[in-house]
């Protein structure tokens, strides 16, 4: 099993929450505001999507406050091609509202990549579903990701066609329906 970048490194983000819930203890403040700070601190450090790829299976899952969601899979037979979108630039800004957006998208970009970062890796499978498997600014992270869907895969970037089915797998017979008679009657002596 081999995860796709980032890597989560939860003791890291779990020290950062039980700093936050130091501070938030120490702080001369109400109960209520430290709860809710240390809640704020725990969704905003252990809130990410993971994904992952086995010997049959491409995997997410989306973990909030460090509680981990349904694991989201799909075989690897059905994945078609990968499609990489970068979301446009936005216009220089030229009002303060303008800016205040600008600095607010800035913010997030940095401090959930996962969920507000220009650049996407998406598979589309042979469903016609497509698949948001990783998001994120990091153009390093991307080529990695990239290449461990190439070696695992096969299915290169620029590929539209989809796989051959395999053919050491098993297929239904073709069965076709049969003809109605010309005759039909519920009285057995008729047939």
């Amino acid at each position: 099993m081999e995860f796709f970048a980032p890597e989560v490194q939860r003791p890291l983000r779990m020290l950062g929450v039980a700093v936050c819930a130091f501070v938030l203890v120490m702080l001369p403040v109400w109960w209520s505001f430290k709860i809710a700070g240390f809640v704020l601190a725990a969704a905003v450090l252990g809130s990410y999507r993971e994904a992952w790829i086995t010997q049959e299976r491409i995997c997410r899952q989306r973990t909030v406050g460090f509680i981990p969601g349904k694991i989201d899979q799909w075989k690897r037979e059905r994945l078609q091609r990968v499609e990489v979108e970068e979301a446009p630039d936005a216009p220089p800004a030229e009002t303060a509202g303008q800016k205040l957006e600008a600095v607010q998208r800035w913010l997030c970009e940095r401090l959930f990549p996962w969920r507000y970062g220009p650049l996407k890796l998406k598979l589309h499978l042979a469903e016609g579903q497509s698949v948001l498997l990783w998001q994120g600014r990091n153009h390093e992270e991307l080529e990695r990701n990239l290449e461990l869907l190439d070696r695992e895969t096969g299915v290169y970037e620029e590929s539209a066609q989809p796989h051959a089915p395999r053919a050491d797998r098993w297929q239904p017979p073709e069965v076709t329906p049969e003809e109605p008679p010309e005759k039909f009657s519920l009285n057995p002596d008729d047939h």
